[in-house]
Order: structure tokens, then C-alpha cells, then sequence
């Protein structure tokens, strides 16, 4: 059965709505559970009743199905699934076939997100780690993620703006449960990936001259002084200032 949908969230959600199980998951149309996968998970879950969302290993591979990598994820807690520069863009991220949840978790924390078109499954487990979900592992391979060149997962600018519109909200909560320091760091990373390199390409874009620049920057880490907490942030001033680079 087929009908027509309000895109890819709307169509998982209504497939969610049907399911009677109590382990859920979804698939795209190119990408495949490997043998014995949903008998693991099951196995996993009886044994684990307390765990919510379950992953295990991704397998790459071409559009003639051959095995061209793996991935593997790496995230138990909350302020880890937050953090997109050391820990989901540093290839810790789960990837999507091989994820399976709970119903109970997916009854608390709602639907995908319908108006997201690029990242609405991290949302979906940012938002199961901020209910205190617990992630569980299986150390084998579960599913198969296929590369298409016109797939979502090839545009990589849309993506990353896509996911620094979802965190920042949960960052910049005072509310956030995440500790004082950690947040404040998270704060740094996205200021100086949304906004510092912004100032820094208006002002090349300018023909600014150096010392005005390096001004224009200056008063900007002033204003934001979570920026300081940054690494990269800290290696790109350090490090141009100690060589008289242009920043």
C-alpha cells in the first residue's frame, strides 16, 4: 500500500502509527538489514530490558552491494550527541539503518520533527538521549547503508546547516542538563563555527586590513567569551598571532 505523504518525516511517522511492536525502526528504499540482525536486537533488548535505543554496526557499501567500509557509533550520553565538532563530526555519529528504539522512548518523546528534511533522525536520538535514554551497543554488523550519488547524506553544507539549527536551541538552554562548563564549551564551538568564521569572511570579503581585522575580532571574542572555549578557535588565534598569519 502506497499514498502520497508531506515528505520523509510524515511518512515514517505514519509507519510508526501502525507499528504493534515494541522495538521500532526504519529503513530507506536503498539500505538493508543483514542476516540475523532484528533476532540480535531482540535477543539484546530481552536482556536488556532498561536500554532505549540500540545500535550496532553500519556496513558500507556500493550501488552493486559490495562492502566498501563500516561505521561504527560511538555516543552513551547526552552532552556527546550535542557536541557535532569532536564527537558526531569525528566520525563517532551513529548512521541510521543500524538504529533501533524502544516504543516507550518514542511514545515520551514524540514524532520525527516534519518540518526538518535533512537531519530529523538526530534530532529524533538527540531528543531520546535528553529524555535519559539509554543507549545500547551490539558489536556485530546489523544493516547495509548504501552510497547513491543523489543521496541526501552527499550534501554535506546543507546537512551541517541543517544540524546547527537543531542543537543550538538545547545549547543555549540555561535549562539544558548538560553541566555549567560543558555547556559553556558546546556555546564556544557553535559561536566559533556559526559566527566567528563569519566575521572572518566578512571582513576578507571587505579588503579589511589586518589590524582592523584583527580589531573587528577582538571586540567579537569580547562580546562572546565562550568562543575562548573552543580548541579550534584557540589553535587559529595562538597559532596565526605566534607566526603574524592574517586570522
Amino acid at each position: 500500500m502506497s499514498e502520497k505523504d508531506r515528505g520523509q518525516a510524515h511518512a515514517i511517522n505514519k509507519g510508526i502509527q501502525r507499528a504493534t511492536g515494541d522495538i521500532i525502526a526504519y529503513l530507506n528504499s536503498d539500505d538493508y538489514y543483514l542476516d540475523g540482525a532484528l533476532a540480535r536486537v531482540a535477543d539484546c533488548v530481552g536482556r536488556h530490558p532498561d536500554v532505549d535505543l540500540l545500535h550496532g554496526r553500519c556496513r558500507v557499501v556500493d550501488r552493486d552491494g559490495m562492502k566498501v567500509g563500516e561505521r561504527t557509533g560511538s555516543i552513551t550520553r547526552y552532552d556527546e550527541i550535542l557536541d557535532l565538532w569532536d564527537v558526531w563530526w569525528n566520525m563517532r555519529n551513529f548512521v541510521q539503518p543500524e538504529v533501533f528504539w524502544t516504543k516507550r522512548i518514542g511514545d515520551k518523546i514524540g514524532p520525527f520533527r516534519e518540518d526538518l528534511f535533512w537531519v530529523m533522525d538526530y534530532d529524533f536520538w538527540l531528543r531520546i538521549l535528553g529524555a535519559g535514554g539509554r543507549v545500547g551497543f551490539i558489536d556485530t554488523e546489523l544493516a547495509a547503508f548504501r552510497l547513491q550519488p543523489r543521496q541526501k547524506s552527499t550534501q554535506p553544507e546543507r546537512t551541517a546547516e541543517e544540524l546547527l539549527q537543531v542543537v543550538r536551541p538545547y545549547i543555549f538552554n540555561k535549562g539544558c542538563s548538560v553541566s555549567r562548563s560543558r555547556r559553556f564549551e558546546l556555546k564556544g564551538k557553535w559561536i566559533f563555527n556559526v559566527r566567528f568564521l563569519k566575521e572572518v569572511e566578512y571582513s576578507l570579503r571587505r579588503g579589511e586590513k589586518r589590524w582592523r581585522r584583527l580589531l573587528r575580532l577582538a571586540l567579537f571574542s569580547i562580546r562572546h567569551p565562550s568562543v575562548f572555549a573552543a580548541r579550534s578557535f584557540r589553535e587559529r588565534l595562538f597559532g596565526r598571532l605566534s607566526f603574524g598569519k592574517t586570522i
